[in-house]
């Protein structure tokens, strides 16, 4: 699926569900067997949070800088088999 930029700036594109996005770093990286999982590389910073000090709460932030594979050790719903989903050629 293609999309120009100008139809990006505007409208919003459909999401890209977890598992596809795995699928294209499968074929970005040339990876054509094992299972793999994707996953989320995830940073939470914990802290008083609020307008003004009077008004701070406990609170998290969370962070997403990026995506991750690695090897499966056990099959789950976030594993990928790369011979099925890019097979070598």
């Amino acid at each position: 699926m293609v999309h120009s930029q100008t139809n990006a700036v505007n409208r919003q594109l459909p999401p890209v569900p977890l598992k596809e996005v795995g699928a294209l770093l499968l074929k970005h990286y040339g990876i054509s067997n094992g299972l793999w999982d994707i996953g989320l590389q995830i940073n939470v910073a914990i802290g008083q949070m609020g307008q003004t000090l009077e008004s701070a709460q406990p609170g998290a932030m969370f962070t997403v800088p990026s995506m991750v594979l690695t090897p499966a050790t056990v099959v789950g719903p976030m594993t990928l088999n790369a011979a099925e989903l890019n097979p070598a050629k």
